[in-house]
């Protein structure tokens, strides 16, 4: 999956003119634990959506969609938590995780609407352009000013 996934990121960039792109450690992770029931050809699309998408050097857990991100099913959870404290701990981290990647995913695609024009971002979704860019730093996204 891996070799797969580098060779596409390569194959895509060149094609698109855009510097090689590079997955992190967490990312890689999320690909070799995904079931990938379209096989090469799912992969190889995914790979081409975080090829255009992406305006970071590195894809990270955040920029890849949500059915490679989701946690696992209940039922995939090796060990429960003991307590209900632990419990809380769990199910807070996995909210924030959805909540950071459904972030990441707006601003991309709010960039994306304006052709990578960080103001004209901001104000089509109706936020401040400096908070914008503060979460664009955030997930290590780019665009234009």
């Amino acid at each position: 999956v891996l070799l797969l996934a580098e060779h596409f990121l390569n194959m895509f960039g060149a094609a698109l003119r855009k510097p090689a792109r590079r997955l992190a450690p967490g990312a890689r992770q999320k690909l070799l634990s995904h079931h990938w029931p379209g096989n090469v050809r799912e992969l190889r699309n995914l790979v081409e959506r975080m090829a255009i998408l992406c305006h970071s050097k590195q894809i990270e857990v955040p920029h890849l969609p949500p059915e490679i991100c989701q946690a696992p099913a209940p039922s995939a959870v090796s060990q429960l938590p003991q307590s209900w404290e632990e419990f809380k701990k769990l199910k807070q981290l996995a909210k924030d995780a959805m909540v950071q990647e459904m972030e990441c995913r707006f601003l991309s695609e709010s960039l994306e609407r304006s052709g990578g024009n960080v103001t004209k971002a901001a104000d089509d979704v109706g936020m401040q352009r400096t908070h914008f860019h503060a979460l664009m730093r955030k997930y290590g996204l780019n665009g234009t000013l």
